[in-house]
């Protein structure tokens, strides 16, 4: 709740609410909202349609209130949780663990940042798509006969791509799931059906973008060899729901106690050292833009589902011993449950914090554009430091008004106040935001 009730991040003026607010066209919007130009005048960027054409969708009830979109975020990241616990019941876990699994991924901390950032929305789209591909990746694989599910892969694949890049990794995990994870060989027009189809929507998406950006768009920069164990380190803390406790010590006992259980499933288990083999690889692929991008909180979401989804099958897969009784494990189970909603509501807190500051200036700006006359005029913004917090929200100041005066003001940055004496001036002073006219200047 403490995320949900938070106010914008300044980021989302830049995504969608200061296009939506000017009605800045539909297809202009979908090519431009998470693209730009470099210095050499080519775009790059991303392309995620699906989550554009939602937020626009969204504008037109929620406006400037946030707790809608976050709403929205929430009703999807509870259906994640739903697949996650629906998967594992689906590979043959048991139902009990299955449950567990979907209400631990709900409150896993690790989800808080993509939950609770409405920009993240790409992220849970990703994966619910990605999530219901895996499972009809599953089903196709167990048919004997052929059957027009075979098709449903690719087009959930789509529906991934469209929300979010990382919809990629589908088209290496489903193929590794379906050819490693069961015995024997499924329907062969089933399989001809399942790949051909996958290829063509990596040859068309990869199209699409040459089309749109002159070049396949992503990242600017990736992550140097050298970088990598650190990334890999960092990716499983946040999937252990670790990189919110600071003692090393729980980190390695938690580390050997999971390293422990999963050991011991591949040792008791038939084609258990494979079936580990092939989780951790799936998960990888999965998470290959936290190790290769930045390892942000919300890149984790899509790989924390998977790492859940995986644990709790094979945790579900092991015979427990009669002398550990039904209560034993259920109070092992609260507790974990306990210990993350704690560690998941001190996560709320701080991105509620995080963005206290944005809704005072935004107010602020709100408060004092409303007293300014009804013509278009140029106003100053005083750059105080790029450094300080003051500096850094004095940034956001031309989003927010962008918004709230999308026609009536011309903004530019001036450091010497003395330069802009005869415009008002715009000064955001850590506690308020206040506009100096001529004649007033301090």
């Amino acid at each position: 709740m403490p995320a949900l009730n938070s106010f914008f991040d300044p980021q989302e003026f830049v995504t969608f609410l200061n296009a939506a607010k000017e009605n800045t066209p539909f297809m202009q919007y979908l090519k431009e909202g998470w693209s730009w130009e470099n210095d050499q005048g080519s775009r790059i960027g991303f392309f995620r349609p699906l989550a554009s054409t939602a937020y626009l969708l969204e504008y037109q009830f929620f406006r400037d209130n946030p707790f809608g979109y976050k709403i929205s975020n929430f009703t999807v990241h509870l259906l994640c949780a739903f697949l996650v616990g629906y998967s594992v019941s689906f590979m043959g876990g048991k139902k009990m663990i299955a449950i567990g699994a979907g209400m631990l991924f709900a409150i896993h901390p690790a989800t808080v940042k993509a939950t609770g950032w409405i920009c993240a929305r790409p992220d849970l789209l990703a994966t619910l798509f990605s999530l219901l591909a895996f499972r009809f990746t599953l089903l196709l694989r167990k048919r004997k006969n052929f059957t027009r599910i075979s098709l449903f892969p690719a087009f959930f694949t789509v529906m991934a791509l469209s929300g979010k890049e990382l919809g990629i990794a589908n088209l290496f995990a489903l193929p590794v799931m379906y050819f490693l994870w069961y015995e024997g060989s499924g329907n062969k027009k089933n399989t001809v059906f399942f790949i051909v189809s996958l290829i063509l929507v990596a040859m068309g998406y990869f199209l699409v973008r040459i089309w749109l950006f002159g070049n396949m768009g992503g990242y600017t920069t990736y992550s140097l060899v050298s970088e990598l164990p650190q990334r890999v380190f960092t990716v499983i803390s946040q999937t252990a729901g670790l990189c919110c406790v600071s003692s090393f010590a729980l980190h390695l006992v938690i580390y050997l106690t999971v390293a422990l259980l999963l050991i011991v499933y591949a040792i008791k288990s038939n084609r258990g050292f494979q079936r580990l083999a092939i989780a951790l690889l799936v998960t990888g692929i999965y998470s290959v833009q936290s190790v290769v991008g930045l390892p942000e909180g919300h890149y984790a979401y899509i790989t924390t589902a998977f790492a859940v989804m995986f644990f709790a099958y094979f945790m579900g897969r092991l015979e427990i011993p009669a002398r550990l009784s039904r209560k034993i494990i259920t109070t092992a189970f609260c507790l974990l449950l306990l210990a993350f909603g704690f560690t998941t509501r001190r996560e709320s807190l701080a991105l509620n914090a995080l963005n206290l500051a944005p809704e005072r200036v935004f107010r602020g700006l709100e408060n004092v554009l409303e007293q300014l006359p009804e013509r278009k005029e140029t106003m100053c913004f005083v750059h105080i430091s790029d450094s300080s917090p003051e500096g850094i929200e004095m940034r956001n100041i031309p989003l927010f008004a962008q918004y709230l005066v999308p026609e009536r003001c011309n903004f530019s940055f001036v450091r010497d106040i003395s330069s802009a004496e005869y415009f008002p001036l715009v000064i955001w002073n850590g506690s308020e935001v206040v506009v100096v006219r001529q004649g007033c200047l301090p």
